[in-house]
C-alpha cells in the first residue's frame, strides 16, 4: 500500500478547507441531492462528497457507506488531492498502490474508484467528488466529463454556501454600526418607507416598525424639504451607475427633536431605465454640525487669513495672475489626469521681444500697465479651464489641459498670437508688441521623471528656440512643427480652394449585387492641387473639421451632389438615390437640418432621392440636435445610412430606436472576405443583424467576383466597390 504525498502547500490548503466550515455538519439537501443523482446517473453503489482533512477524509455526503470518515493514510481521496488530478482505478486488486489497502481487501472493499478534485477559485484541492463500486467496472471519457460535471456543481454550492455565510456575517456587523439603512419607493416627494434597519431605534429611537409604510418626507425638517427635493431630481439624473451624496439635512428624532444627517444613495431601475426605488444610508452628524457651528466664528478669521497667504503665493502680485509655482501645480494634477483618460496637454511660454525698449523708452510703470492688460487679453482669448500665468518679466505660460491630439494646439497658438500682436493701447498710446512661443506637449517621449519640471523646460527651450530663428512659435519637437505648419498651410490651401471652386465631386454607384443595377450614387470629394496634384480626403477632411472649414465643405458637397442628382433625373439616369456624406461637427450645430431642406428647396431634389451617410459614433452620443434632425428629414422621406459601419463603437443597441434605413459595411471586412474567418464572421454578423431589423445592408469595397458571390450568399444584396464603377466625375455618367 502507497499512502498518498502531502502537497506542498498543505497549510495554505488546509486553511481553505476550514474557510467553508462544514468539517463535522450536519448533511444538508443540497450535498445530498448530488451523491443520490451519482448513484443513479452512473448506476453504482458508492458516492462521496470527500473532504481531505489533516490526518482523515470525512464525507459530507455519502451513499453506500457505513461510516462518515475515514483515516487519511489509507485513502483514494488523498492521492487525488495531491495530485489535483482525476484517478480512476478501474480494479484496485490488479493495482499495486492499492491491492493490500484495508478499504480494498475488507469484506466490501472498492475496487472500482473514480474521483475528482474539488477545487476552489483559488486554485487549492480541498476534497473529492467519488463514484465507487466493489465490483471492477470499465471506465472511459465520457464518465469522466460527467463526473467532473458534478464537481463542478459542490464547488459552486461551496462557494454559495460560502459567501452567504460572509454576507451574513456583514450584515450582523452592519446592523450593529451607526449607518442607519432605508430602502423607500421613488414616489415623488414622499418616498414611502419600505424597510428600516433596526439599528434606527439607537440612532433615532424609532422602532422600524414604527416607520415601516410612512412617508420619509414626513421627517424631514420643513426648512430643509424644498433643497432635498431638489437634489432627489438632481441625484436621479446622474447617479446612473454609482452612488449620490445629498447635502447634510435635518430629520425628525422620536423624541420630536430634530438631527443632522449625511445620506448616501443608489437608486433601483427598472428595464425601462426609470427609477423605481433607492436605498439610502444615513449617518447621524448632530456632533459634528454642532460643533463645526461652534467654532465657525473662530475658524472663519483663520479661514481668511490662510486665503490671504494663498493668493500671496500663488498669484502674480502685478497681474494677479497665476505664478509660477499656481502652474506648475496645476499642470502636474491635468498631467495625471491625461494619464488616466490617454489625452494630450500643451504647455506655451510666450515672451514678448523687445519688452526692454518699452520699458527704457516709456518707464516701467508704463511696462507693468502693458504686461497687466496683455494678460487680461490673454485670458480671454484662451478656453475655459485653460491657464495663463505669470512666470517673471515678461514671459508668460499657458497650459491648454486637454487636447484631443497634440496638433489641435496649432490653431489655439494662432489665435493667441494674432491676438497678442493686435495693437494694445495703455492711455491714449498704442502699443504694437512680436510674441514668440515655444510649445511642450504630452504624452511625449523620454522618463516620466521630473516630468512636470521637464515639460516647462522643453516649452522654453522652444520659446528661445523661435525668438532665434525669428518666428512665431516653434514646438519643441521638430517634428510637431514641421506638422504644424504643413497643416496650416493645407488649410490655407483649402480655404482658397473652396472660395475659387477648385473642388470637385466624383461618384461612385451602389448596385444590386445579382442584376448590376443601380441603387444608389455616392458622392465623393476630391481636390487637385496645381502644386501638389491630387490630395487624399483623408488628408483634407480631418484639416477641415479642425480648421472650422467643414461646414463649408459639407454645403457645398451636398449643393453640388444633389444639382447634379437633378440633372441625371433631367436626362433620365436612374441613380436610385445621391448619397452624401455629412461629418459629426456639421450636425453637432444646431439648424443643420435645416441646411438639408435648404438644400433640397434650392435645387429641387426630391426629399426622397438624398440619402445622408453618418458616423457610427453619433448613434452612441446620440446628441438630441442629431436625433431630432434625422427623424425631421426622414419624415420628408431623406434616408439615413450608417457609414463603415462595425469599425467604430459598434452601437447595436442603439439601431432600433434610431433612425436609421442602411448599414454600409466598412471595407475593412470585405478586403479579405470569405478567406478571412474573423472578418467574414463579422460581415456576416452586420448582415443577420439588418436583415433582422428590417435594415438595408451594402458592402463597401467589394473589388472581386468571389466577394460579390459569398455576400449574396450571406443574404447581403447590395455592394459598392471598383468591381462595378471607380468613381468618376459626373460627365462619364452622362
Amino acid at each position: 500500500m502507497r499512502p498518498a504525498p502531502i502537497p506542498e502547500n498543505e497549510d495554505e490548503r488546509l486553511a481553505a478547507l476550514h474557510e467553508y466550515g462544514l468539517l463535522d455538519t450536519p448533511a444538508e439537501d443540497a450535498f445530498e441531492r448530488i451523491t443520490t443523482l451519482l448513484c443513479n446517473f452512473f448506476d453504482l453503489p458508492i458516492a462521496t462528497i470527500t473532504l481531505v482533512d489533516n490526518d482523515r477524509q470525512w464525507f459530507k455526503s455519502y451513499r453506500g457507506l457505513d461510516d462518515c470518515q475515514t483515516p487519511r493514510d489509507i485513502s483514494f481521496c488523498g492521492h487525488v488531492v495531491a495530485s489535483g488530478e482525476p484517478l480512476i482505478v478501474e480494479d484496485a486488486t490488479a493495482d499495486e498502490r492499492f491491492h493490500d489497502n484495508p478499504l480494498v481487501t475488507s469484506e466490501r472493499g472498492i475496487r472500482f474508484y473514480a474521483g475528482v478534485p474539488l477545487t476552489t477559485p483559488s486554485g487549492y484541492h480541498i476534497g473529492v467528488l467519488s463514484i465507487q463500486d466493489p465490483q471492477a467496472r470499465k471506465s472511459d471519457a465520457i464518465c469522466l466529463q460527467s463526473l467532473q460535471d458534478f464537481a463542478a456543481l459542490v464547488v459552486d454550492e461551496l462557494e454559495l454556501r460560502l459567501q452567504s455565510a460572509k454576507r451574513q456575517l456583514e450584515l450582523r456587523r452592519f446592523a450593529g454600526g451607526p449607518t442607519v439603512v432605508f430602502a423607500w419607493d421613488q414616489k415623488s416627494g414622499e418616498w414611502p418607507v419600505r424597510y428600516v434597519s433596526p439599528n434606527v431605534q439607537r440612532v433615532l429611537g424609532y422602532s422600524p416598525e414604527q416607520l415601516i409604510g410612512r412617508p420619509f418626507a414626513e421627517l424631514v425638517h420643513p426648512e430643509d424639504y424644498p433643497r432635498l427635493i431638489r437634489e432627489d431630481s438632481r441625484a436621479l439624473s446622474v447617479a446612473v451607475d454609482s452612488y449620490f451624496d445629498y447635502t447634510p439635512y435635518r430629520v425628525k428624532a422620536a423624541d420630536s427633536a430634530y438631527r443632522w444627517v449625511q445620506e448616501t444613495s443608489v437608486f433601483e431601475r427598472n428595464g425601462r431605465g426609470d427609477v423605481v426605488a433607492g436605498l439610502g444610508y444615513i449617518n447621524d452628524i448632530t456632533e459634528r454640525v454642532e460643533l463645526e457651528e461652534q467654532n465657525r466664528t473662530d475658524r472663519s478669521e483663520l479661514i481668511y487669513y490662510r486665503s490671504q497667504l494663498e493668493e500671496l503665493l500663488h498669484t502674480d502680485p502685478l497681474t494677479e495672475l497665476p505664478n509660477r509655482l499656481l502652474l506648475h501645480d496645476r499642470l502636474a494634477q491635468a498631467v495625471e489626469r491625461r494619464k488616466r483618460d490617454k489625452a494630450a496637454l500643451a504647455v506655451l511660454v510666450l515672451d514678448l521681444r523687445d519688452f526692454r525698449a518699452i520699458n527704457d523708452s516709456l518707464g516701467k510703470d508704463f511696462g507693468d500697465q502693458v504686461l497687466i492688460n496683455l494678460g487680461r487679453r490673454l485670458k480671454q482669448v484662451l478656453r475655459v479651464g485653460d491657464t495663463v500665468a505669470r512666470l517673471g518679466g515678461d514671459e508668460f505660460g499657458i497650459l491648454l489641459p486637454w487636447l484631443g491630439v497634440a496638433d489641435d494646439s496649432v490653431e489655439l497658438v494662432e489665435r493667441l498670437v494674432n491676438w497678442v500682436e493686435e495693437p494694445l493701447f495703455v492711455g491714449d498710446q498704442e502699443i504694437c508688441l512680436v510674441a514668440r512661443v515655444g510649445i511642450s506637449v504630452y504624452p511625449t517621449s523620454g522618463s516620466e521623471e521630473n516630468l512636470v519640471t521637464r515639460l516647462l523646460e522643453q516649452a522654453d527651450t522652444a520659446m528661445h528656440e523661435a525668438k532665434r530663428e525669428g518666428v512665431r512659435y516653434r514646438f519643441f519637437s521638430a517634428e510637431l512643427t514641421d506638422r504644424a505648419h504643413e497643416r496650416l498651410k493645407l488649410a490655407a490651401d483649402l480655404r482658397r480652394a473652396l472660395a475659387n471652386n477648385r473642388l470637385l465631386l466624383h461618384y461612385q454607384p451602389q448596385v444590386d449585387l445579382k442584376s448590376g443595377s443601380w441603387v444608389g450614387v455616392e458622392a465623393l470629394a476630391r481636390w487637385f492641387d496645381p502644386q501638389q496634384g491630387w490630395i487624399s480626403p483623408a488628408r483634407f477632411i480631418p484639416v477641415a473639421e479642425r480648421s472650422g472649414l467643414i461646414d463649408r465643405l459639407g454645403e457645398w458637397v451636398l449643393d453640388t451632389a444633389c444639382a447634379q442628382a437633378v440633372i441625371w433625373l433631367q436626362q433620365g439616369i436612374d441613380f436610385g438615390r445621391i448619397s452624401v456624406n455629412v461629418a459629426a461637427p456639421q450636425m453637432a450645430e444646431e439648424g443643420w437640418a435645416e441646411k438639408v431642406k435648404e438644400a433640397l428647396e434650392r435645387t429641387g431634389l426630391p426629399p426622397h432621392k438624398l440619402e445622408l451617410e453618418i458616423t457610427e459614433s453619433l448613434l452612441v452620443e446620440r446628441m438630441e440636435c442629431v436625433t431630432k434632425g434625422l427623424s425631421e428629414l426622414r419624415a420628408l422621406g431623406v434616408a439615413v445610412a450608417v457609414d463603415d459601419f462595425g469599425t467604430g463603437y459598434s452601437a447595436l443597441s442603439y439601431l432600433k430606436d434610431l433612425p436609421v434605413d442602411n448599414l454600409k459595411i466598412d471595407r475593412s471586412f470585405i478586403r479579405d472576405y470569405p478567406g478571412d474567418r474573423h472578418a467574414a464572421a463579422i460581415a456576416r454578423a452586420i448582415i443577420a443583424l439588418g436583415t433582422g431589423l428590417g435594415i438595408r445592408v451594402i458592402a463597401e469595397g467589394v473589388e472581386t467576383e468571389m466577394q460579390r458571390k459569398a455576400l449574396l450568399d450571406a443574404g447581403c444584396r447590395q455592394g459598392q466597390g471598383f468591381l462595378f464603377h471607380v468613381p468618376e466625375p459626373a460627365a462619364s455618367f452622362g
